[in-house]
């Protein structure tokens, strides 16, 4: 199984009528949803703990979803978010 890199998105995203700045640590982007780890309001140090923790999975012969249920199990529920592209308005240049 090949290693999964996270990158970093940043876009504008609409939800419930109000739009918010999001940057994510993606995972996984296909044509109808983004998934990764929310960070427009960690700081570094958080950061740099969940590329530790998705670093230690990356190569484990197991699926995407697992992997990222194993950082989440470290992490808290909240840090994981998925976003459909729907309601992305734009993307920002990183």
């Amino acid at each position: 199984m090949k290693k999964v890199k996270l990158y970093k998105k940043s876009f504008r995203y609409r939800n419930s009528g109000e739009e918010r700045n999001h940057t994510v640590l993606v995972t996984n982007q296909n044509k109808t949803a983004l998934r990764g780890f929310d960070v427009t309001d960690a700081t570094e140090q958080e950061v740099k703990t969940i590329n530790t923790a998705w670093n230690r999975v990356s190569y484990r012969d197991m699926s995407l979803t697992k992997k990222e249920a194993s950082v989440v199990k470290n992490m808290g529920d909240s840090c994981f978010k998925k976003f459909n592209t729907e309601k992305i308005r734009y993307f920002h240049k990183n």
